[in-house]
């Protein structure tokens, strides 16, 4: 995590990731770490995300799952639904590729 988190996050840590994405920790495992998003985040509160590292193949992926406890008003209207999604993919594309690259320079 960059920003303003420590090196070392625990539960209920809150800091800012890069860009000022306020978030708070929920839960750290062996392979997984689960955020919430906090007021100011860029894609709301309330958005539960959880990171979970796995190994297939030989090959090192990560696995992201992300809800909200309560529905939005874009999940009731299929064409922001589907904006939506799109701008979730391409998002998480350019953070899969920025993280690969990286894991390659390490």
């Amino acid at each position: 995590m960059r920003g303003d988190c420590p090196a070392v996050v625990r539960p209920a840590d809150e800091c800012d990731l890069l860009g000022g994405n306020p978030v708070r920790v929920e839960a750290i495992g062996y392979d997984s770490l689960q955020i919430a998003t906090l007021p100011g985040h860029d894609l709301g509160d309330g958005m539960h995300i959880r990171f979970t590292f796995a190994r297939a193949l030989g090959l090192h992926c990560l696995v992201v799952s992300a809800w909200q406890d309560r529905p939005t008003p874009c999940s009731e209207r299929t064409l922001c639904s589907a904006a939506s999604r799109t701008g979730a993919w391409v998002l998480w594309r350019v953070l899969a590729e920025t993280l690969s690259i990286s894991a390659y320079v390490a």
